[in-house]
């Protein structure tokens, strides 16, 4: 199986801590790559992106699709005060353009943007595909207000018609304005209490708060749900799958990409939220 993700890497400085690889390309391309599909990233970085970086990911089989010489990578500052996470731009990249997708020949695809570097003219030409697209919106709600702190748009109108799946926060749902028409077939809800929900099953995750850094999660529930869905086509399988990659995660009690999982672990806390589900 082959999966593609349309998204930006970016470089984190996490609490004071720089160097830190990060955005929902990396996230999301490792654990599909950990899970054993054939990964591909739609990406773009600048000419400071780090060779070591670069070579890490190689080695786990990711190849950086784009480089641009004009802009620099896309970098974040995130601070973490008590239970709430502040959100800083350092600097952006150039976007994807229908040219970086039209060609690109998968089985599913994850749409997840940090910061507005996937046009919606970009993501309509992944949709017509007709592939499964799971999009993740976070980077087409933010805005960069002064002093680069990001804060999130209340409301934004994004074509979902061609969407196959959604993972989305309360908040981001509410900004959506999701209605009945193009609904996807799969709404992914996860709430700050570490509840995720989607349709009729909801799976609430053990010691959510107790977590040094929750970067990342959200990305690793959408590549490890849409992984397994694309594999098996069981929705509840898929959720399970999910929400035990963030389980596994968050029981390394690891920063930044460290956290991600095993392929194992996963398994292990999917089969734990699947038997817990009533027969």
């Amino acid at each position: 199986m082959k999966l593609a993700v349309a998204s930006h890497i970016s470089i984190d400085n996490i609490d004071n801590q720089e160097g830190h690889l990060g955005g929902s390309a990396c996230y999301c391309g490792l654990v599909c790559r950990e899970i054993g599909l054939d990964t591909t990233l739609v990406t773009r970085v600048g000419p400071d992106f780090p060779n070591e970086m670069r070579d890490s990911l190689n080695v786990k089989g990711l190849a950086i699709g784009q480089h641009d010489d004009h802009f620099p990578t896309t970098r974040f500052y995130l601070r973490h005060i008590d239970d709430s996470r502040q959100l800083y731009l350092i600097s952006k990249c150039s976007p994807l353009t229908i040219n970086d997708v039209k060609e690109v020949d998968v089985d599913g695809w994850i749409v997840s943007p940090i910061i507005d570097e996937v046009p919606l003219s970009v993501l309509k030409e992944i949709t017509i595909k007709n592939q499964f697209v799971t999009l993740d919106p976070q980077g087409y709600l933010r805005k960069i207000n002064n002093g680069g702190r990001v804060s999130m748009k209340k409301k934004i109108r994004i074509d979902l018609s061609g969407i196959s799946a959604i993972k989305a926060n309360e908040q981001e749902i509410n900004a959506l304005k999701i209605g009945t028409i193009h609904e996807p077939k799969f709404m992914i809800l996860t709430k700050r209490s570490g509840k995720t929900r989607m349709g009729k099953y909801e799976i609430t995750l053990d010691h959510f708060n107790e977590s040094p850094d929750r970067t990342g999660l959200g990305d690793i529930l959408t590549a490890a749900f849409t992984c397994a869905y694309i594999k098996e086509r069981d929705p509840k399988w898929a959720l399970c799958y999910g929400v035990g990659a963030i389980q596994a995660a968050l029981e390394t009690r690891a920063i930044g990409i460290k956290k991600i999982p095993s392929r194992s672990q996963i398994e292990k806390k999917a089969l734990y939220f699947f038997d817990r589900f009533p027969k």
